[in-house]
């Protein structure tokens, strides 16, 4: 097998994604079951899949010996952004529901049940799990450290720049809520943006209740 030289392979629509994350090697002759792969790896925990590095080249259907040196520094990056924004005290969610099933309620009792102050945005609602719902940012006039946006991407664009406007330091796009469009605005804008991939609900550890 060939070496990469330590770089760290790029996401493509072929990436594997393999669970669990204890995993580390595959080598010829492994039991029945074991993984053959032909496309990045990519490595599972709790927050979510993060690419990881390889010290080997290979070939499809081939069993490779695989070393999860480290981390790729975009994993690295998006950790950091993570363990910042929960860091934070107060919060809102566009995109708030007043229906339990849906992920707008979820994200909103998530918060509450880390008692994080949380403030849900919803133009055609009053109040939410006993909040007082507010119908923009802007009508929040209310300093927050983190939006957790769960919206349709087309609305999500929108959001981006009302947050921008309210000066919102940190944004996390639920999965779904995401476009490329929205990541971009949002990083231009100099907003820290967890996007694509990790979920709040996984992070804060949210249960029914």
């Amino acid at each position: 097998m060939g070496g990469h030289g330590g770089r760290p392979f790029h996401p493509s629509c072929s990436d594997q994604r393999v669970r669990p994350d204890s995993i580390v090697d595959h080598r010829p002759g492994t039991p029945a079951g074991s993984l053959a792969v032909d496309g990045p790896v990519w490595r599972g925990d709790h927050l979510g899949w993060w690419p990881v590095l390889q010290n080997g080249s290979f070939r499809h259907g081939e069993h490779c010996v695989w070393a999860l040196e480290e981390v790729s520094l975009e994993a690295t990056k998006i950790a950091a952004s993570i363990a910042a924004f929960l860091a934070g005290h107060v919060f809102a969610v566009a995109g708030a529901s007043t229906d339990r099933d849906k992920y707008g309620n979820k994200v909103v009792r998530a918060f509450l049940q880390h008692a994080r102050t949380v403030y849900p945005i919803n133009p055609h609602a009053t109040e939410i799990e006993g909040i007082r719902c507010y119908p923009d940012l802007a009508s929040l006039q209310q300093p927050i450290d983190g939006l957790s946006i769960v919206t349709r991407p087309a609305v999500t664009e929108q959001i981006v720049e009302e947050a921008a406007t309210a000066g919102v330091p940190r944004l996390w796009m639920q999965p779904g809520a995401e476009s490329s469009r929205a990541i971009q605005r949002a990083q231009a804008l100099g907003i820290d943006t967890i996007a694509a991939g990790p979920c709040i609900l996984v992070a804060l550890r949210y249960h029914e209740t």
